[in-house]
């Protein structure tokens, strides 16, 4: 009997760890590289996942700006910043402790990519 009670507290643990163990992909500081008609731009974006709930940053040599809409869906991490008044839209893999993909704003757009810090 106490095998099964064990097994049933395991299934009903497991909906409420998903999310987390997901979001932990993402969670930390990323230190990214950016390709754009001016040359690279690096950036930092750190992450946080709050019971599923991710929020976070990027900064760059312009300031700090807040993700908006961010979202894990498997091993894709989608996001929005806005610059100056325009909405730039990033998506990227996550593959262990790096990250690769592309951005792309209101008239131009490019590859982006870097590493976890550990």
């Amino acid at each position: 009997m106490f095998k099964s009670i064990r097994f049933l507290a395991l299934i009903c643990l497991l909906p409420c760890t998903h999310g987390f163990a997901a979001g932990s992909a993402i969670s930390g500081t990323w230190n990214l590289t950016a390709d754009t008609a001016d040359g690279e731009m690096r950036w930092t974006m750190v992450v946080k996942d709050d019971g599923g709930k991710l929020s976070g940053t990027a900064s760059a040599s312009q300031g700090d700006y807040t993700l908006e809409e961010p979202k894990l869906d498997g091993n894709e991490f989608t996001f929005k910043i806005t610059l100056e008044g325009a909405v730039y839209r990033v998506s990227m893999v996550i593959d262990g402790s790096r990250i690769s993909g592309r951005w792309n704003g209101p008239s131009d757009g490019g590859k982006i990519g870097g590493t976890k810090r550990l």
